[in-house]
């Protein structure tokens, strides 16, 4: 505002025009490390919540120690997974946007320029378009979710691990979106209770605020590590509902390959290993 009401080009003009520079290069810089942060920060929590759960599953020994081993080679497929779903939400942003400028031709084309209905269908074209990108935002982000358990329990990452994910999904999608609904309620009220009550409210001293916003820190946490418990959980699921057997042996001889330098996966037919099981016994 002091910015505004100064005359351009004096001393003053141009000390508070640098300090605004300065100041908003630090805000950019802050905000760049702290989508790195995050990014990894979710990257290596997926890693390790997945394979301790696979490991619970499978009646594996786990401890802190195995999993700090077990996080640089997991976090590197996870990466390539982040990467390939990074780029097809791009594509599909890129394409949304390139609809949305599109819109007012097919306004113009379904009510013609001159109709006083003109704009009411750009509004009606709209609404439907927003919900429509939400929806497909929702459903990548959910294969995304999916796709980051696949990459740590199967072979598969990248863009196979979400075709994998896609074909998981199928026939139990409602379940998956009314459970991540259920899951991201809690976060979505603690995030507007943070917003109107520590960066919006002026009432609130200091020390409130610290409290506040550390009891947030530890409530998302919490929140998201619980999330991938879940997912990891729909995992298994997805694949019993379509009839795919889970191997605890293979399975847990994929998470030792986790732990070996050199280790080639033996591969078995899951038939063959049930028939085998059952004439043994």
């Amino acid at each position: 505002m002091i910015l505004q009401h100064t005359q351009k080009f004096t001393p003053q003009f141009l000390k508070l025009s640098d300090l605004v520079s300065s100041e908003r290069i630090y805000v950019v810089l802050f905000t760049l490390a702290s989508l790195i942060f995050s990014t990894i920060f979710s990257l290596l929590s997926t890693s390790a919540v997945v394979y301790t759960v696979a490991c619970i599953y499978t009646a594996r020994d786990v401890s802190f120690d195995t999993v700090i081993r077990v996080l640089p080679k997991v976090w590197r497929k996870l990466l390539v997974t982040f990467l390939c779903v990074f780029a097809a939400f791009l594509a599909f942003n890129f394409v949304a946007f390139g609809v949305m400028f599109l819109i007012p031709v097919i306004a113009i084309i379904i009510y013609g320029p001159n109709d006083h209905h003109f704009l009411a269908g750009i509004g009606t074209i709209f609404f439907f378009f927003t919900i429509f990108y939400l929806a497909a935002i929702w459903y990548l982000t959910i294969i995304w979710q999916l796709s980051s358990v696949v990459s740590v329990l199967e072979a598969s990452c990248g863009f196979k691990a979400m075709a994998k994910s896609k074909g998981l999904l199928k026939g139990k999608m409602k379940m998956v979106v009314k459970l991540t609904m259920l899951l991201n309620l809690p976060l979505g009220v603690a995030q507007l209770v943070f917003y109107y009550l520590v960066v919006r409210s002026a009432s609130v001293g200091v020390a409130v605020r610290g409290i506040l916003g550390i009891c947030w820190v530890v409530l998302f946490m919490v929140l998201f590590l619980v999330n991938l418990v879940v997912e990891t959980m729909v995992y298994f699921v997805c694949k019993s509902f379509h009839c795919e057997s889970v191997d605890k042996v293979a399975l847990s001889e994929h998470l030792q390959g986790y732990l070996l330098d050199h280790y080639v996966q033996l591969k078995v037919v899951d038939d063959y290993v049930q028939l085998a099981k059952l004439q043994a016994v």
